[in-house]
């Protein structure tokens, strides 16, 4: 019998430990008198803690928002009485003391997208300008292969008369017997009809 009382007097005394106060949810009320000040403890809050942040998930913190004042006081002990006699000063005064913001304040958007999006733009068009700053005074000017039209023409034809591609490239999609492209490709550089230059050359041989 005394084995038995001594071990549950020794398992109270091991909730002094700091650790197992914290499991069991056993905190005194003074450790937390350093951190909240003279701000009054109204509830159990989120998570059983004296502490205060805005959720509306949680609309009632365990402490106040502001710290006690005699002005806040003497409206604590104002609204006691019938609250026609407070003003709407008073009254959001009240609310402000015990928390910080209203469910609008809470639920509206922070805006921090417009800054996103802003930095986003400039960093697109600093982009742009170094593009177009290097197209014309940096880049070298591009071949007449991609400027010409004459000379792509040219090439086009070229390699349809040495039939490059013939199994499945270039000159695969040109019909040499009918001397036209195949039904359903068209090539807008070379349409498989001559020149008119090409056809006042051959005219002035003959």
């Amino acid at each position: 019998m005394t084995f038995l009382l001594a071990g549950r007097l020794r398992k109270l005394n091991m909730l002094s430990m700091p650790v197992l106060r914290r499991c069991v949810g056993y905190e005194p009320a003074d450790r937390w008198t350093d951190i909240i000040g003279d701000r009054d403890i109204v509830g159990f809050g989120k998570n059983g803690s004296p502490a205060y942040f805005d959720d509306p998930a949680f609309p009632c913190p365990g402490i106040r928002f502001q710290r006690n004042s005699p002005y806040i006081q003497a409206l604590r002990e104002k609204e006691k009485c019938d609250w026609r006699n407070l003003s709407v000063d008073e009254k959001r005064c009240l609310y402000r003391a015990s928390f910080c913001q209203t469910y609008s304040e809470m639920l509206a958007g922070t805006g921090e997208w417009k800054e996103i999006i802003g930095w986003a733009l400039i960093w697109v068009s600093s982009a742009l300008w170094l593009l177009m700053f290097y197209k014309y005074f940096g880049a070298p000017p591009l071949p007449k292969s991609v400027t010409d039209y004459d000379y792509i023409r040219e090439l086009r034809k070229r390699s349809i008369d040495i039939e490059d591609g013939i199994i499945d490239g270039y000159a695969a999609n040109w019909d040499y017997e009918k001397e036209c492209w195949k039904p359903g490709y068209s090539d807008k550089y070379y349409s498989g009809e001559p020149k008119k230059e090409d056809e006042e050359e051959s005219k002035s041989e003959d």
